[in-house]
């Protein structure tokens, strides 16, 4: 069960949003994607962009993602606890989904971005006023060009919603 914040505690928030940059956070079950999402930040990274990745959920996964961005060199910009939504630019949607999950629901609340796979179906709650990135795909190239677009657009129009 994922416990999305929106209490900016200044120790965690610090931790959560970088100075410049972007903050996306995943909540949800530890899935095979998130290698994919992890591997974007490192492209992130290369193309000067810099990129927090807040990872919210539990599962086998977790000690092999915390591995994973140890090897690529990007563990100092992938965090593995609750996140703050006061502190996140953006909300990563990995798989798809048959409901819109609490997450969302939350995020959308909160006036968060969404990032997700074109196909993931939550284009029924993707309403006027949202602003979302949609991928063809959620590969590592498609999600760092959404950190890309996102931290060099931190004020998209009202309603954008972007497919990459």
């Amino acid at each position: 069960m994922s416990a999305l914040r929106t209490d900016a505690s200044p120790q965690l928030a610090h931790r959560a949003a970088p100075a410049e940059g972007v903050t996306v956070v995943y909540s949800g079950p530890l899935v095979k994607g998130l290698y994919d999402a992890i591997h974007a930040v490192q492209l992130a990274r290369i193309r000067r962009v810099q990129a927090r990745l807040v990872i919210d959920g539990d599962g086998p996964l977790a000690g092999e993602l915390r591995y994973f961005s140890t090897a690529l060199k990007v563990s100092d910009a992938v965090w593995f606890g609750p996140p703050l939504l006061d502190a996140a630019d953006a909300l990563l949607c990995i798989d798809p989904v048959d409901h819109v999950p609490a997450a969302v629901r939350r995020a959308l609340d909160c006036g968060l971005r969404i990032i997700a796979p074109a196909d993931c179906g939550l284009g029924r709650s993707l309403k006027e006023g949202v602003q979302a990135i949609l991928l063809a795909s959620p590969r590592p190239h498609l999600i760092c060009e959404a950190l890309v677009t996102l931290s060099r657009s931190r004020r998209l129009l009202p309603g954008l919603i972007e497919r990459v």
